[in-house]
């Protein structure tokens, strides 16, 4: 039997996702045979993983992703919990997330400092945090989280909260500090890169951080308490990656093309689609999925030879753009002018600092190695920065260890909905009927589809692998939360069936056509 040939671009927990998912079923490993086409050297996209000599030994640190936990990720959870993946991809409890934020002095002098922990949250480096009214706001804000399923906010922002209160909650004491040193650092870290984004930030997105949900370690975040539940990768993120990869290709025929970035993405009327990564001739398959983000899916596909950009592609995937946010990651050996100089305890997991900026635009988080990887990696960190850092506040050249370009949209999964229930109209043909798909064989994922993490990244690869494919939901742990995710971003999201009858038939069976 000829297999057909289908095209992953990227190298990312979605690109590689959609691969394992496509060798867990026979019908499909048998069918189709891979190319994955990847610009870096190594697999892990968002999840990259860097090896890094330090003081005679080598740490694997994260670029990206940096923490993992069952509640989030439950799918990502489910299939580390099966298989050869324990043993491959070993997790670790992360301890207490501890936090810290560093602002610039008031017009007193006075340090403007706080943590979530309590050595973060005595003495006068940490003025802030004792400043009248702060503590009471901070726990206003995580009971009214607690209750606003109960009280009717559950689907409201907290910008909408903020602007329009319930008229029978106690007023907050000092409203406009609060937000500006409190709530808007929270949300920048959790969103990432100097944007809080408070009209788009739902009570049910901060619910499952904040609170406490039976079953699970909690809370993740709070203002006055370190996080509880956090993981890690001991091999970093990427070794997760890799083992999806190894598995995979075990059971499939695969071609791996790794420092190889694809120039262009076009289709023609019979069906086949040709990718150029500057190989003479241009390749061609039957099908090709795309995990990029969509800023670059658009220059890929945007070019001469693809007849169907203005009337398939241009209105879904541009409809992407104005949320997406550049931002760069650096692994570094600079603590000087990179952390806060009113704030170098060093005792906590990340550092939010704005000492130097103009308020959110210019701060950005630093993670602190020693807390995440041990004692041994003291004096490595990475910095996470938006578009436009400020330039005398990145490490010098000659701390950087490792630099990585990123394109990402919020992690709030409610950002961008219209754009992501719309996206069908550019996807190609599938099981599902009764929703306006693409007449080409291009295919997208990856967690701007979805929502901003590793779990959104591994649903999207999954169910593209359904529908594209016809391969099974491979996730075998028994998992009720999981298999709710993936259902939930797979036909309510990327693939939105407005019958509830229908959907409810289709969720009892992830295939209709396999018995």
């Amino acid at each position: 039997m000829t297999k057909k040939r289908l095209c992953i671009v990227g190298g990312g927990p979605s690109a590689i996702g959609l691969f394992w998912s496509l060798a867990q079923d026979r019908s499909t490993s048998d069918a189709w045979e891979v190319t994955i086409v990847h610009d870096q050297p190594n697999l892990g996209g968002h999840c990259l993983t860097v090896d890094v000599p330090w003081k005679g030994s080598s740490y694997p640190i994260d670029i990206g992703v940096q923490l993992t936990c069952d509640l989030l990720n439950p799918n990502v959870s489910a299939m580390l919990a099966t298989g050869d993946f324990p043993a491959r991809v070993p997790i670790r409890d992360a301890g207490p997330l501890k936090l810290g934020c560093g602002f610039p002095r008031d017009a007193q002098g006075n340090q403007q400092n706080w943590g979530n922990f309590p050595q973060y949250q005595q003495g006068s480096q940490f003025a802030l945090w004792n400043k009248p009214g702060m503590a009471a706001d901070c726990a206003e804000l995580e009971s009214f989280i607690l209750v606003s399923p109960a009280v009717g906010y559950f689907e409201k922002t907290l910008g909408e909260y903020f602007n329009n209160p319930p008229h029978w909650m106690p007023a907050y004491q000092d409203l406009a500090d609060f937000k500006y040193f409190f709530v808007d650092p929270y949300m920048s870290i959790i969103n990432g890169y100097g944007s809080a984004n408070l009209d788009q930030m739902m009570f049910a997105e901060l619910f499952p951080l904040f609170g406490r949900v039976p079953f699970f370690e909690g809370p993740l975040a709070s203002f006055s308490v370190p996080g509880n539940g956090w993981k890690r990768f001991v091999k970093g993120a990427s070794s997760w990656v890799q083992a999806m990869y190894d598995l995979a290709s075990a059971a499939m025929t695969t071609t791996l093309m790794t420092s190889t970035s694809v120039k262009a993405v076009y289709p023609d009327q019979s069906g086949q689609v040709f990718v150029d990564w500057g190989e003479t001739p241009v390749q061609s398959f039957d099908k090709v999925v795309m995990t990029t983000d969509m800023y670059t899916n658009a220059n890929l596909l945007n070019n001469p030879n693809n007849h169907y950009w203005s009337s398939v592609f241009a209105g879904p995937v541009t409809a992407f753009l104005p949320g997406l946010q550049a931002g760069t990651c650096y692994i570094h050996s600079q603590a000087e002018n990179i952390l806060s100089p009113d704030l170098m305890n060093q005792e906590e997991v990340m550092q939010f600092t704005s000492y130097w900026g103009n308020g959110l635009p210019d701060s950005y988080t630093t993670y602190i190695q020693k807390n995440i990887v041990g004692a041994g990696a003291d004096g490595l960190y990475v910095t996470m920065y938006g578009p436009t850092p400020n330039a005398q506040h990145v490490p010098s050249p000659s701390n950087v260890i490792y630099q990585q370009e990123f394109m990402h949209g919020m992690w709030s999964p409610s950002y961008a909905s219209p754009a992501k229930t719309g996206l069908h109209t550019a996807q190609g043909p599938g099981w599902i009927t009764g929703l306006k798909t693409a007449p080409t064989n291009i295919y997208f994922t990856g967690n701007n589809t979805t929502f901003d993490s590793i779990e959104g990244a591994l649903i999207s690869g999954m169910a593209i692998a359904n529908y594209g494919f016809g391969a099974d939901y491979p996730i075998s742990h028994l998992n009720p939360i999981a298999l709710f995710m993936f259902l939930h971003y797979y036909l309510q999201v990327m693939f939105p069936i407005p019958d509830l009858t229908r959907r409810a038939a289709l969720a009892t069976r992830i295939h209709p056509s396999k018995g």
